[in-house]
């Protein structure tokens, strides 16, 4: 596929305009900390994905990237709901797989519920969509541990008999 001089001189053009109209922002890893550290939701997503993965100037830390998706998960400003439910639907994948946390499927349960209630917002509801079919996979994995833990019981916040640990 060949790409015309006049295609690319219209990307340009398009990509200068949101840059020179705020839309967007290009950011170096040291400015990203640093919007990140004074509360940048959408730069602790960034940096969360960033040491979830890896990359030139961070290694791989599960410790850190669920440090950076939490704090993006407190956010409550309306404007940023899509960064909320990307951060609270990673960190939920984080303690199914028990990457950075201790495994734990009531946890990521709580939290694919809570991302699932996002569902009626256009630009949240691809998160919502598999956050519910995510919360429902969890919610059968509890039911059907072998301790007995019972899902209704566990999640409700209710303790379970005293020889079943959760």
């Amino acid at each position: 596929m060949t790409i015309s001089f006049r295609t690319s001189l219209m990307a340009l053009v398009f990509i200068t305009t949101l840059l020179n109209s705020g839309c967007i922002k290009l950011t170096t890893p040291d400015e990203r900390r640093l919007l990140a550290e004074q509360g940048d939701p959408i730069q602790q997503l960034i940096l969360g994905n960033e040491y979830y993965n890896g990359n030139f100037f961070v290694d791989k830390s599960y410790k850190d990237a669920a440090k950076w998706f939490q704090l993006a998960a407190k956010n409550t400003n309306t404007k940023y709901v899509r960064v909320l439910v990307s951060a609270k639907y990673k960190l939920a994948s984080m303690y199914e797989k028990g990457e950075g946390f201790t495994q734990s499927y009531k946890e990521a349960y709580k939290l694919y519920k809570s991302v699932s209630t996002y569902k009626g917002l256009l630009n949240t509801q691809d998160y919502a969509i598999r956050a519910e079919r995510d919360a429902e996979r969890m919610a059968s994995l509890l039911k059907n541990k072998e301790d007995g833990i019972i899902v209704g019981d566990a999640l409700a916040g209710r303790s379970p008999p005293p020889n079943i640990a959760i």
